[in-house]
């Protein structure tokens, strides 16, 4: 589980706590995590009607293009854009070795790696990195001291930077559901 913080004396916020753990627990095996976290990939690209909201088309169609998916999990975001878009060369990393083994496109690269220690990867490596849900999974002061900076340091001047993630709170509460957002002042 994560740790509380704020940089506000005395502010009370929300643990962080890593997905992972908690999804995998509400599943009888891997492979019913694995179809949860496809119907959620899935869910989430036909709302949008895309797997990308940055301007990157043109990024797309170089074959010198590098993109980096961080968290990736099984792979569903990276085999998909390395399937519609084939010239760049894809990247998944991801602190549990759930990603593809086999049978996924040959421009992809996955590797076992934790965000929150150095990447393996030079400097300005990237053309295009994406994060999608890793808010449960790294705490407030962990993307403010490790995560931005790792990520600005092997993104390529110019390059894109995107994020994915859900934002959560409680609207048009009354008193008695104010009591239960934690987000609330």
């Amino acid at each position: 589980m994560g740790k509380y913080f704020s940089k506000e004396k005395n502010k009370t916020t929300k643990p962080c706590i890593n997905s992972h753990e908690v999804f995998s627990r509400s599943y009888e095996s891997k492979d019913d995590y694995n179809e949860g976290e496809h119907y959620i990939h899935i869910a989430t690209r036909d709302l949008f009607k895309v797997n990308f909201s940055s301007d990157i088309q043109n990024v797309l169609l170089n074959p010198n293009t590098k993109i980096l998916d961080v968290g990736c999990g099984f792979g569903f975001w990276l085999t998909e854009m390395a399937s519609d878009f084939p010239k760049p060369s894809y990247f998944g990393i991801d602190i549990l070795p759930i990603y593809p083994k086999s049978t996924f496109p040959n421009n992809i690269t996955f590797q076992q790696h934790d965000i929150l220690k150095r990447l393996p990867f030079e400097d300005n490596s990237f053309d295009f990195i994406h994060v999608q849900f890793l808010n449960f999974d790294i705490t407030e002061l962990q993307w403010e001291t490790i995560v931005f900076q790792e990520l600005a340091r092997i993104l390529k001047p110019g390059g894109w930077l995107e994020f994915c993630e859900m934002e959560y709170g409680i609207l048009n509460y009354g008193p008695l559901s104010k009591k239960f957002d934690l987000t609330s002042k």
